[in-house]
């Protein structure tokens, strides 16, 4: 694993398949939940962002990020860092120029503390600029109030040719 700036993970950004309707958030398990309740919560949080994502759903994706929420994406030739601000910008730009954006994440790997969760995952998708994609992922949540909501989130290509990526 690499190691970014402010101590965050890179790994990979895992988008789902959005559906044609829209999901409701999952209710969090909050008061005497074990850590593999809130495992499987925060994936489905992860699933969930990325269908709201696919769908252009700004004020879904705001809903479930924290106000500090930042993005470091690599698209195999640069890293950009992004806040929530930033982030919404570019994809309101994608979303005027008629951008799809599909993403199926797939093998988590999750850990959990008292207040923080976060899962590194793989996942195969499109994107605009590079159909078919290949990332490993990462995605920080916070527990704020009863609810886990994204705080950081990274993305790092797979390099084509890659052995050991699980499709």
């Amino acid at each position: 694993m690499t190691k970014v700036a402010g101590g965050w993970l890179v790994l990979l950004m895992a988008l789902s398949a959005a559906a044609s309707v829209k999901a409701a958030e999952p209710e969090s398990p909050v008061g005497t939940e074990g850590p593999e309740q809130v495992a499987a919560h925060v994936e489905e949080l992860a699933r969930m962002y990325f269908i709201k994502l696919g769908e252009f759903d700004h004020a879904g994706l705001r809903d479930m990020s924290t106000p500090e929420f930042e993005i470091m994406e690599h698209d195999g030739e640069r890293a950009m860092r992004m806040g929530l601000d930033a982030f919404d910008e570019r994809l309101r730009g994608a979303e005027a120029a008629g951008a799809e954006i599909r993403f199926i994440p797939h093998d988590f790997r999750t850990t959990v503390t008292s207040d923080a969760a976060w899962t590194l995952y793989v996942e195969k998708g499109a994107l605009p600029r590079n159909a078919n994609s290949r990332f490993y992922g990462t995605m920080i949540f916070k527990r704020v109030g009863d609810r886990w909501l994204l705080d950081k989130m990274s993305t790092v290509p797979v390099p084509a040719g890659s052995p050991n990526f699980p499709d």
